[in-house]
């Protein structure tokens, strides 16, 4: 390469040319090798490899062509901007299921691990999150929609949690009347509190404190299912979940036991 190139270019030759440059990462080849392995002419591959070779991307040895560290690191940058457009692709989805008026940069999205539902995989999109509210010393949760995971998992758990719920008014009579004997076993462990609101839910929202980590996470529910949700473990995170929790919890009325039975 006698003069440099700009990424405008690199991102035009690496989407013409990706498949010949991801077949020489993995071994050196000649023109014909490289054409036979790549699914492409010999006329098709002699252009890419002048082309690459130009740009400082290929050199060759002994006729075998092979990338160059430059090569390398471009591909590798290529491969982690895709991923990165990837990842925003999918949150994209997860924002417009969860909250479409939850900005990109909001705290709770930024650099969050996605979840989307899949189509034959009951509650998929929470299943990550699953392990990590079992094994919580303190859950605070305000929820929009309901499984019967989310009581008996704090079941489960050898150790006593702090669970305190939140429910919409709308909710509460179906919630009793669907999982009455799971909550009815919670509120005899004493660490759990249940809460309802006159305000809608649009989603829903837990603060999940294990030992070692806080979480945030953002869940919307349909039809019995989790379609999306979004987990993050940042401090700034962390601490916007508590927020929303916190709006509800401030106004939230105490649902007594005896009201359950």
């Amino acid at each position: 390469m006698t003069t440099p190139c700009s990424g405008s270019e690199m991102v035009e030759v690496f989407a013409q040319r990706r498949g010949l440059i991801e077949t020489l990462a993995t071994e050196p080849a000649t023109q014909a090798e490289l054409g036979e392995r790549a699914g492409v002419s010999r006329p098709t591959a002699h252009r890419a490899i002048n082309q690459l070779e130009d740009l400082g991307l290929v050199r060759a040895t002994d006729s075998r062509y092979q990338l160059t560290e430059f090569g390398h690191e471009a591909l590798a940058q290529h491969q982690e901007h895709l991923d990165t457009l990837d990842r925003l692709c999918r949150l994209t989805v997860a924002q417009q299921q969860i909250d479409p008026d939850l900005s990109l940069r909001s705290p709770i999205l930024d650099g969050c691990d996605v979840s989307l539902s899949q189509q034959y995989a009951i509650d998929s999109a929470s299943h990550s999150n699953k392990e990590i509210i079992e094994n919580a010393v303190r859950v605070y949760t305000v929820l929009d929609g309901f499984t019967v995971n989310y009581f008996t998992g704090h079941l489960e758990g050898s150790v006593s949690e702090e669970v305190v719920m939140i429910v919409s008014d709308s909710h509460l009579d179906g919630l009793l009347a669907t999982y009455r004997e799971p909550i009815e076993e919670l509120f005899d462990t004493e660490y759990f509190k249940l809460y309802r609101t006159e305000q809608p839910i649009p989603y829903s929202v837990t603060v999940a404190e294990t030992e070692d980590q806080a979480y945030g996470i953002l869940l919307t529910h349909a039809d019995g299912r989790v379609k999306a949700s979004v987990r993050n473990h940042s401090p700034k995170a962390v601490a916007w979940a508590r927020e929303r929790f916190d709006h509800y919890y401030d106004s939230a009325i105490r649902v007594d036991q005896d009201q359950v039975q």
